[in-house]
């Protein structure tokens, strides 16, 4: 009987350890219990917070302004003089004219615009040929010029003053 006490203690000391230790994961296991509903406690207040502001948010209205109104009298006088200013027209150098096709020339060196009211773009010689089907009383639409007596479509807009140019 003793060689069995003796058993059943050492036994008993040698798995001590592991009871200690089972212990302890279960007192960690609570505690993480309790903070685990803590957090579930915080997050639900935190909802309802948020509902509650959402619902304040909806419901909260604007104040009206106030305003206030001024009535006055406004009386018209009608203009019994005529009337100063003249109808307005289009000034005769910009009315565009449409024409049969046909070729001219610059009849001296010639500066050539990039539209009706725009920018010098370039300096042509004399006798530089060129066709037009468009023109103003004071300028002519290159519609396409000649290089080397080939004939080449004009691909920007391009002008020049009609009495910079004749017709062939």
């Amino acid at each position: 009987m003793k060689v069995l006490w003796m058993v059943l203690i050492a036994f008993t000391l040698s798995f001590s350890d592991e009871i200690q230790r089972v212990d302890d994961m279960l007192q960690d296991i609570s505690k993480l219990r309790a903070d685990y509903q803590k957090s579930q406690n915080k997050i639900a207040q935190l909802e309802e917070i948020i509902q509650k502001q959402k619902q304040f948010s909806a419901k909260k209205i604007a104040p009206k302004p106030k305003v206030k109104t001024i009535t006055k009298e406004i009386f018209f006088s009608k203009c019994e003089a005529p009337n100063p200013f003249p109808k307005l027209m289009m000034k005769e150098d910009n009315k565009i004219y449409s024409f049969k096709a046909s070729a001219f020339r610059a009849n001296k060196s010639a500066s050539i615009y990039s539209g009706l009211n725009g920018d010098v773009i370039k300096q042509w010689e004399k006798n530089t040929s060129f066709t037009s089907d468009t023109r103003t009383d004071s300028m002519i639409k290159i519609t396409g010029y000649f290089v080397n007596r080939a004939w080449t479509a004009s691909t920007k807009d391009m002008w020049i003053k009609a009495q910079d140019a004749t017709k062939r």
